[in-house]
């Protein structure tokens, strides 16, 4: 009787486990995972909340086993560990976030973040002081608000920063990915604010950044989100830009077009420069117009684009900021620049 009781209260201990946030299932050093880029156009099922719900992405496309990974890090793993030393922990989803945390058994803290964004380039952002994400234990229905300022480093210049934060547990249920079920799923919704300004030299430009970030976890699985969910816009004076990552541990079997997300990966590179600029295409990209234009909007440089790399002369240009404008017959990308 003895034994059976205590399997039962073993039980329970494991579902409380797996239907609240706490210390014990937050990503560890070592954790890994691969999530697979599906179509941004995917719905964020924002409304679908509370107990027992489902979200059902099984119908949803992918671009053709195009996938980025999901890790959690010692910080001294990362090119910016000495940036965060007091965090313990560095989950990085490849290219796009790296965030720096510690935590205790009451709450976990960000002490930062690293974004890359291909307009600017990486941003790494400073808090003055921890950020709380989680509140531990937290289940459906629980939430909480920060507030928050620091320093702020990117390749177009630095400055202060501020902002506000958001984060409820809103939801669980089932999630329906590609092949299989999982009804063991708690969904972390995440909305912030940065509002930054960067010193560029010349003037200083103020730039907003606003992030909706629907996470969706079965620690059954992972200590890391198996389904991910999210909205960026970043806005200034030089370039608005928008953008959604959809990323799902499951790889759908048929494939939407691919012409928007290859866009999406053009590289331009080095950034700053001040000889030679490289522009990379995917395979298959033509009648690909490429100008270069000062921060009035005027036209500097202008070339066709017949082939995957461009190599375009930069060095009669003067020291500042370029918008480099990419662009074919039905798609246009921006990128910006900094010539030394």
């Amino acid at each position: 009787m003895k034994k059976h009781l205590l399997f039962v209260a073993s039980a329970l201990f494991s579902f409380a486990s797996f239907s609240q946030f706490t210390q014990n299932n937050e990503p560890q050093d070592g954790n890994g995972a691969t999530l697979f880029v599906i179509d941004s156009n995917a719905v964020s099922y924002e409304a679908v909340t509370g107990v027992g719900v489902t979200w059902d992405y099984s119908a949803v496309l992918g671009y053709g086993n195009a996938a980025r990974t999901l890790t959690a890090l010692n910080p001294s793993a990362t090119p910016e560990a000495g940036t965060y030393p007091n965090a313990t922990v560095a989950v990085v989803t490849q290219d796009f976030l790296v965030n720096y945390f510690s935590s205790t058994s009451s709450e976990r803290v960000s002490h930062g973040f690293v974004f890359s964004e291909p307009t600017v380039g990486d941003i790494v952002a400073v808090y003055d002081a921890p950020v709380l994400n989680f509140e531990y234990p937290m289940a459906v229905g629980d939430d909480l608000a920060a507030s928050f300022s620091g320093d702020i480093f990117s390749d177009l210049g630095n400055g202060d920063f501020s902002g506000s934060l958001t984060a409820t547990v809103d939801g669980s249920g089932t999630l329906i990915l590609a092949e299989n079920s999982y009804t063991n799923v708690l969904r972390y919704k995440l909305e912030e604010t940065v509002n930054a300004e960067l010193d560029l030299g010349i003037f200083p430009v103020p730039i907003t950044l606003n992030r909706k970030q629907f996470e969706y976890y079965d620690h059954t699985v992972s200590n890391l989100p198996i389904f991910t969910h999210t909205d960026v816009t970043i806005t200034s004076a030089l370039f608005n830009q928008a953008f959604t990552l959809v990323m799902s541990l499951e790889d759908p079997a048929g494939t939407v077009s691919t012409n928007n997300f290859e866009l999406a990966n053009v590289k331009v590179y080095p950034n700053p420069t001040s000889d030679f600029l490289q522009v990379e295409l995917p395979e298959g990209m033509e009648n690909t117009t490429i100008q270069i234009l000062d921060v009035s909007g005027k036209v500097v440089l202008a070339q066709e684009a017949n082939k995957s790399l461009s190599t375009i002369a930069v060095n009669k240009l003067t020291a500042g900021t370029y918008i480099v404008n990419i662009q074919n017959d039905s798609q246009r990308i921006t990128r910006n620049i900094v010539i030394k």
